[in-house]
């Protein structure tokens, strides 16, 4: 009998060929749980604008929990939903397409906040995927159940410091997203969303998504968008504030001017990457008010929000985003050095 192989004769050469080929294999495995990934997240974002629901959502983070409960109707293009607290004091929001009632008291949520996350569950990912392909990693997990349903695991795993990674459970029968866990550079969970109940397109009555408080009571909003390049145009207005360094990735979204509580006028300039955001609020001071501005920076954090403030030529500014300390630091930086320099 021949024994004699190509692996007998030349061993080497047999183990390197084996080792290119399962690299090879390896390295398309690796795509293909990117693509697979992928195609997961535009199934998600498709449910959420396809598929009705009533369910109440359970969030928590460092320093307490709540619960909301949420219907939303999806009639063709039209989105209508009604959202209000199940814990604390009473807050709704009612929505038909793109406006907005809300109804939230001086005393909502003992200053608690949340992410950019929960304010969009479960539609908070960009139209665009692509944008995420510079700073962010996709990878598929196990299954597990969640809200007596079963679920598929995606990872968004970011590639710098100046992020939050974030697992997504999507109901693997419909791609509805079920469950959210925002991660720590560190690998820490610093907020959980998760529905404890779900029923997926049930019948929806217009009593259901009738506002419990009179909308004499409520305030009201319109959420058209503007196109990208009136909102670029709008910082252009405030050139001293053209120079500010956001981390790779995030760009200018929008540009609002609004009213404190002081009734001031306050600059918003708004910045993300598709999933983060990042809003810096800019409010000239009063000559008798500067000795207030708290010299010392020191970033406060609630949940997954970080916010510094400081003073830069006479003016308030106010970093605040659903984005670990060290972005904040870094934008932070940027004004320093421009007070210093008296730009």
């Amino acid at each position: 009998m021949i024994t004699s192989t190509a692996a007998n004769r030349n061993p080497s050469l047999f183990t390197l060929r084996v080792m290119f080929a399962l690299a090879m294999a390896l390295g398309a495995g690796g795509a293909w749980a990117q693509e697979a990934a992928e195609q997961w997240l535009q199934r998600m974002e498709q449910a959420a604008h396809s598929q009705s629901f009533i369910g109440t959502l359970l969030y928590h983070q460092r320093g307490g929990n709540d619960a909301i409960r949420i219907i939303r109707q999806v009639n063709k293009d039209r989105i209508r939903e009604k959202v209000y607290s199940l814990t604390g004091s009473y807050r709704e929001v009612v929505r038909d397409g793109n406006d907005v009632w809300c109804y939230l008291p001086e005393d909502r949520d003992n200053g608690k906040k949340a992410s950019n996350v929960v304010n969009g569950f479960p539609d908070f990912l960009p139209d665009d995927l692509d944008i995420l392909d510079d700073h962010y990693d996709l990878r598929l997990g196990e299954r597990k159940r969640q809200a007596g349903r079963m679920c598929q695991k995606i990872s968004i795993i970011p590639r710098d410091k100046y992020r939050y990674g974030y697992d997504l459970y999507a109901d693997v029968e419909t791609g509805l997203l079920l469950a959210a866990d925002l991660i720590a550079p560190d690998g820490e969970k610093i907020e959980s969303y998760m529905f404890s109940d779900i029923s997926i397109n049930p019948e929806i009555k217009e009593t259901d998504l009738a506002p419990t408080n009179p909308r004499e009571s409520m305030v009201w909003h319109h959420d058209g968008a503007q196109p990208a390049s009136k909102l670029a145009a709008g910082a252009e207005n405030g050139p001293e504030w053209r120079s500010l360094t956001p981390p790779g990735g995030f760009h200018l979204a929008g540009v609002a001017m609004i009213q404190d509580g002081e009734q001031s006028r306050v600059k918003q300039l708004v910045y993300t990457d598709g999933l983060a955001t990042i809003s810096v609020f800019i409010k000239k001071l009063k000559e008798k008010k500067r000795h207030l501005i708290d010299r010392v920076k020191k970033i406060r954090q609630v949940g997954a929000l970080n916010a510094l403030g400081m003073e830069v030529r006479g003016h308030e500014v106010t970093v605040i985003g659903d984005v670990p300390p060290d972005a904040i630091r870094l934008i932070e930086g940027s004004l320093s050095q421009r007070a210093e320099a008296g730009q």
